[in-house]
């Protein structure tokens, strides 16, 4: 079962401050379509390889993180928070889940 979180205000430039951190140095990698709606994000954890898929629509200002791959170890909850806080560093806000 699969686990999605929407995140609220993330602009295209959110998006691209968020690939530029991960990018130079960072432990994760940011990968977009060709018109940036879906993607994907991933990268190591001390404990296994984590993958996030995403959609984003502009039109709307969100983005949606969907789980596809975590370790057994890692929470949900820790990943969307971490998402969270990158996010909202970023510029964005976020809606928790319901």
């Amino acid at each position: 079962m699969s686990q999605s979180v929407t995140f609220h205000n993330v602009t295209a430039a959110v998006l691209e401050r968020l690939g530029a951190a991960g990018g130079s140095g960072g432990s994760y990698r940011l990968e977009m379509s060709a018109d940036g709606s879906r993607g994907t994000l991933s990268g190591e954890t001390p404990v296994g390889h984590l993958i996030l898929g995403f959609k984003y629509e502009a039109e709307r200002a969100t983005v949606t993180v969907t789980i596809e791959k975590k370790p057994f170890l890692v929470p949900a909850a820790l990943v969307f928070a971490t998402i969270s806080n990158a996010l909202r560093e970023a510029g964005a806000t976020h809606t928790p889940p319901a």
